[in-house]
């Protein structure tokens, strides 16, 4: 009896063990232990939390279980994909709303309390850098935005950013207007508190978009080429190179056409060097130039393309850098941070941080005190 119940609990093991495998890793501190006051705990814009994601599981497997962990809060529930649900970010701190977005994170961390002598909030993932007296910005990686299309399209494989602007003023609305065939242009934006949204519309000089931009019924995410709105040869949308790269080359693919989650709340299944966060999400969309220059290297983007990365040449104000925002003095990093963050830290110097930079689509930085060196704080 006692070799029946070993063999079936073996069994068992087995089975819950290649289960296990089956799901993709999930995002956000494992529910199981929450993180410890000592833990260095972020949140912020959405554009990189699954390179946090993956940072996180990497970086807690070379240190010991007493050392201090890194974890990373997605801006939406990594299961339900709702926004604003209450959080923990740390064990006995207490409960804020989940932060999304570069402007939430840095308010989540310039008003977070202490609790047993660490912050509650010890980093925010941001793409700009507003001025604050307590806060140090500190570089990772760079990043840029173009205009995405269905791959058969009537809209021109590049635009300029007088046209772009033209496109979201609603001043243009036929494609023909700006190269493209006699056809209406269907122009979308994400909603808010998206940060490539408002990237892009700073980059083309448009501060308020026309009326002919749709948000998809106020439910268009970012970087999500798999939103049904989003058919059909008329649209344009802009789009992120780094997360397309990661959707495009490095992601599982989606469990269905739509990428949306089985009865498990499973969207992929990740198995061998696919990236652990993020799923395939750019369906048929493809990536378009500004201004003649390609948004990624090498050019064209095609299923044979091997490493590509963002184009350091791509058009000018649409380039952005990726900043960790630090409570700290500008231009210096806390003691306790740098070992990850600074420029000798293991974001910038491990050869395991700098694959998965590459394979989340982001520009590798020199690492580096120098301004835009990864590490180099101001």
């Amino acid at each position: 009896m006692r070799i029946i119940t070993k063999l079936l609990a073996c069994c068992c093991a087995a089975a819950i063990t290649a289960a296990m495998a089956a799901v993709p890793a999930m995002a956000d501190p494992p529910s199981r232990r929450a993180p410890r006051p000592t833990d260095i705990v972020g949140v912020g814009a959405a554009i990189d939390q699954f390179l946090f994601d993956q940072f996180s599981h990497d970086y807690n497997a070379s240190v010991s279980a007493s050392a201090p962990h890194l974890y990373s809060w997605d801006t939406t529930n990594p299961a339900t994909g709702v926004f604003g649900d209450p959080i923990v970010t740390k064990s006995a701190c207490p409960a804020i709303k989940r932060p999304a977005g570069s402007p939430a994170g840095i308010k989540a961390l310039a008003t977070a309390p202490l609790t047993s002598g660490s912050r509650c909030v010890d980093y925010a993932r941001v793409s700009k850098t507003p001025a604050h007296p307590d806060l140090s910005y500190v570089a990772l990686a760079g990043e840029a935005v173009t205009y995405a299309t269905q791959s058969t399209t009537d809209a021109p494989g590049s635009l300029t950013t007088a046209q772009l602007a033209a496109v979201y003023k609603c001043q243009d609305t036929n494609w023909s207007q700006v190269g493209g065939a006699n056809a209406p242009i269907k122009a979308f934006l994400p909603v808010p508190p998206s940060g490539t949204r408002t990237f892009f519309l700073s980059a083309i000089g448009v501060a308020t978009p026309g009326t002919c931009v749709r948000d998809g019924n106020g439910l268009l995410q970012e970087n999500e080429g798999v939103n049904p709105e989003l058919a059909g040869p008329d649209t344009i949308v802009p789009y992120s190179v780094g997360p397309y790269i990661a959707q495009a080359y490095y992601s599982a693919p989606c469990l269905n056409s739509g990428c949306t989650p089985n009865a498990h709340g499973v969207v992929c299944q990740p198995s061998g060097a696919r990236n652990l966060f993020g799923c395939a999400k750019n369906g048929t969309m493809v990536l378009n130039k500004v201004n003649g220059l390609a948004p990624a290297a090498p050019w064209p983007l095609t299923p044979a393309t091997v490493n590509p990365l963002v184009n350091k040449k791509f058009a000018h104000g649409y380039l952005r850098p990726l900043f960790d925002a630090v409570k700290s003095a500008p231009g210096t990093i806390p003691a306790g941070l740098a070992p990850v963050f600074g420029p000798a830290g293991w974001a910038c110097t491990s050869a395991t941080a700098v694959t998965d930079l590459e394979h989340y689509g982001f520009e590798v930085l020199k690492a580096g005190t120098a301004t835009g060196d990864c590490g180099s704080a101001h």
